[in-house]
């Protein structure tokens, strides 16, 4: 079975895009990322409203019905940032923060219902 949607970004399609991972989102930029990449660079700095926070994205588009999933992987300097980050995520509305690292307890995309999860 063979399925095509909407090019990625600006590029054409080149692969099959339904039932598949799409690891390059949109053209590369100057610095060689991808430019959904560096979206999400400047998307952090810009909520967090810190310029120096260094960030490394990885995008990777995998076509599903609804949703979106954003994970995230943060180091702090000590314990007190993780948990100042930890009750901003817990009281921020629409957000369910899922801490509980056993196995499969990640949220999915089915699970979301229309509510945004972060994990």
């Amino acid at each position: 079975m063979r399925l095509d949607i909407l090019p990625v970004g600006s590029l054409p399609v080149k692969h099959q895009t339904a039932f598949n991972a799409i690891p390059q989102i949109d053209k590369c930029t100057e610095n060689g990322y991808p430019l959904e990449e560096m979206k999400m660079v400047h998307e952090t700095r810009k909520i967090m409203g810190d310029e120096s926070i260094e960030v490394t994205a990885i995008c990777v588009r995998i076509p599903v019905v609804r949703g979106i999933l954003n994970p995230c992987m943060w180091e702090f300097k000590n314990d007190d940032d993780l948990e100042d980050v930890q009750r901003l995520l817990s009281n921020a509305p629409g957000v369910t923060l899922v801490e509980d690292p056993s196995f499969q307890s990640d949220p999915l995309d089915t699970d979301a219902k229309g509510n945004r999860m972060f994990s």
